[in-house]
């Protein structure tokens, strides 16, 4: 009898403002298991290589098609979210290929991982798999303790780190002042397990009003998945104190 085809997966993030797409190409590995199979051949996904605002869904859509090009339909393709960082995957649920072998399938809002779509084969063609990356900024809220101040006062910070994911070490924040154009660190800090943050610093050396404008920076590290993302600015304002 006729041997099955090989299938090729594609996968297509349509974009948005914030993402732009990078065409690449992957050839799959032979699959394990039985005689006489054909190896599965390659597999050209579309990646969003810019960070996606936190919160936000996203859809996936794709096409199953023969190595001949002809399109399967019915077929049931597996999706899963494979978080950076080791975290466990989590499933997206089954898509069935229409009529041209398209399926589409929703990515709720959730951290930077590995997109995977599964085609697990069928009597017409082998299995096969295809994966993309997905990029999210982290969301960070920062909060001061005074709006007003005088020089030699202490401003308490406080935020947190949000999405969840956080090591047990903690993430690494970034708090920064805006100097002119330049954004600079006077002091990092680490999240507890929970994701939130916290600290102190006193203003010695105001000669004259100023107004500072301040904001916290969750850096990029592993074991943590999600893109450096930055809070909304705190605008505090500090005061010489008189005599």
């Amino acid at each position: 009898g006729r041997g099955r085809e090989n299938a090729r997966v594609t996968v297509v993030f349509p974009g948005s403002a914030a993402v732009r797409s990078a065409r690449v190409s992957f050839v799959a590995t032979r699959p394990s298991g039985g005689s006489g199979l054909l190896r599965v051949g390659s597999l050209d996904l579309d990646r969003s290589p810019l960070a996606l605002a936190f919160g936000v869904a996203s859809v996936v859509s794709g096409r199953l098609v023969a190595s001949d090009g002809r399109a399967i339909p019915g077929a049931r393709i597996a999706l899963e979210r494979r978080p950076f960082g080791g975290w466990p995957a989590e499933s997206l649920g089954t898509a069935v290929t229409a009529e041209g072998g398209a399926f589409t399938v929703l990515v709720p809002p959730g951290p930077s991982g590995r997109i995977v779509a599964t085609f697990a084969g069928d009597g017409r063609a082998l299995p096969a798999t295809a994966a993309t990356e997905l990029r999210v900024a982290a969301r960070v809220r920062l909060a001061a303790s005074r709006r007003t101040l005088r020089n030699g006062d202490t401003l308490g910070l406080r935020g947190r780190v949000g999405g969840g994911y956080v090591p047990p070490e903690g993430v690494i924040v970034a708090l920064q002042a805006l100097a002119g154009d330049r954004w600079r660190t006077f002091e990092t800090v680490r999240t507890d397990s929970s994701g939130r943050f916290q600290a102190d610093y006193t203003f010695r050396s105001v000669t004259a009003r100023t107004r500072f404008r301040l904001r916290a920076v969750a850096l990029r590290q592993a074991g943590w998945p999600y893109e450096p993302g930055a809070s909304p600015v705190v605008s505090v304002a500090v005061r010489v104190r008189r005599p």
